[in-house]
């Protein structure tokens, strides 16, 4: 939450329409201030594997087998993850040349990782390396945690705007 300054508005010059709540003086706006440093308590990691083969259905049967493997070798590093697959997807490969026929085709599919190990991240990531490779991670404030930060600092914001108030 932040703070804004302390702010009067005169009254408006005009009437109000017939049946409008009428503005009798001056509007006075305050806010409270808080801020608070939160370490983050989730991380969620990318891999992926691609494959390219001259037949589709071999290039998707390796692809298949190495996420496999690899997800086992995830959930067997980190058994209170959270373990998905995402983004199959599969595209031709094209000769050069004016010809540009179809010459193979390649397979990717994603895997994401959501844990609050943050400890043992790094060994659960060079656990799957050997079967699938890393695409990224991502550090943050789980839901609960970001739900608990909100809650203080709502509750810090009004202490705050109390005590100057009754100063």
């Amino acid at each position: 939450l932040a703070a804004g300054p302390v702010a009067a508005q005169s009254a408006p010059a005009t009437p109000a329409a017939p049946g409008a709540p009428q503005s009798p003086g001056t509007v006075l706006l305050m806010t409270g201030v808080a801020e608070l440093e939160v370490a983050n308590d989730e991380a969620v990691a990318s891999f992926f594997y691609e494959a390219q083969d001259a037949d589709l259905t071999k290039a998707q049967a390796l692809v298949n087998q190495r996420v496999g493997d690899g997800t086992a070798a995830l959930k067997r590093a980190d058994p209170k993850a959270q373990v998905e697959t995402s983004g199959y997807s599969s595209f031709p490969v094209y000769s050069s040349g004016s010809g540009r026929s179809i010459v193979g085709w390649r397979v990717r599919q994603g895997v994401t990782l959501k844990t609050d190990n943050l400890a043992a991240l790094p060994r659960t990531v060079a656990s799957v390396q050997s079967y699938l490779a890393l695409g990224g991670i991502d550090f943050r404030l789980s839901r609960a945690a970001r739900d608990r930060v909100d809650a203080e600092l709502i509750r810090m914001a009004t202490a705050n705007l109390n005590a100057r108030l009754a100063t």
